[in-house]
């Protein structure tokens, strides 16, 4: 994933990797997921599926550089988006 992505912007990214698991996410609300994942990576974000000890949705994103931290899994249980452990 590209740290410029967008040719000419002078908007700097940092990266954030964060891990949830695959039985907080119902079936029916991935697609909503996903599209939602774009206002929290506005550089850009990639969600994948891994078996690495247990198994996750891996979500790699691009922050603007500077931005306040935040809690992706609460933010999403907030939304209904995940279910609470």
């Amino acid at each position: 994933m590209s740290r410029d992505s967008n040719i000419g912007h002078k908007t700097e990214y940092d990266a954030r990797t964060v891990y949830i698991p695959y039985k907080l996410v119902r079936e029916e609300n991935l697609k909503a997921l996903r599209e939602k994942l774009l206002d929290f990576f506005p550089g850009g974000v990639r969600m994948t599926e891994t078996t690495e000890a247990m198994a996750h949705y891996k979500i790699e994103g691009l922050v603007v550089k500077g931005s306040a931290d935040f809690n992706l899994l609460r933010e999403l249980q907030e939304l209904k988006l995940v279910m609470k452990e």
